[in-house]
């Protein structure tokens, strides 16, 4: 193997540098992915076309059964009286 440039046959080693190019040959590799889920359960999207709400991962469920009760209690009134002033006088010009 040359140790710097031109000092080996042609092609040997790399243009006007002392870099030693090696190409490495039979390294194996093996990898998994386990299994590929298409659509997941959870997001928008992932279900049926029109089961979740638009844009959003949630279901708007209707409440059957719902009910509410209020009460007011005695209910008073009050009188109002309205009284006209007199005596006062105004005048401009």
């Amino acid at each position: 193997m040359a140790a710097t440039w031109g000092n080996n046959t042609w092609g040997a080693n790399s243009w006007a540098s002392e870099t030693v190019a090696v190409t490495l040959t039979g390294l194996p590799s093996t990898s998994s992915l386990g299994t590929a889920v298409a659509y997941p359960e959870q997001g928008w999207g992932s279900d049926y076309w029109g089961v979740e709400n638009w844009g959003e991962s949630g279901l708007t469920v209707p409440l059957t059964g719902l009910s509410s009760t209020s009460t007011l209690g005695t209910p008073t009134t009050t009188q109002l009286t309205v009284a006209s002033l007199t005596g006062i006088s105004l005048a401009a010009s």
